[in-house]
């Protein structure tokens, strides 16, 4: 270490010393929150993925004319208009 390092004022080393401490606090703060994010952005994907699937299988048991008519169509000798 530099001896010009050694000589500066013990208020100069505390200072320097908060300043890191609370860098470092913000940091973890930070990561902690972006990583709360990313949970709840992975659970609204997952449950965005689930709705989908009740929602296929829902459709998939439809008739043609019945999906026509839960999509606001009219059946009409089989078109759906």
């Amino acid at each position: 270490m530099p001896t010009w390092l050694l000589s500066l004022n013990p208020k100069i080393w505390i200072g320097v010393g908060i300043f890191i401490a609370i860098l470092l606090v913000g940091w973890v703060i930070f990561e902690a929150g972006k990583s709360s994010e990313r949970g709840k952005g992975l659970q609204a994907t997952i449950d965005a993925i689930n709705e989908r699937d009740e929602i296929d299988g829902k459709t998939k048991t439809l008739s043609d004319a019945d999906l026509c008519t839960k999509l606001g169509g009219r059946w009409v000798s089989d078109n759906c208009e």
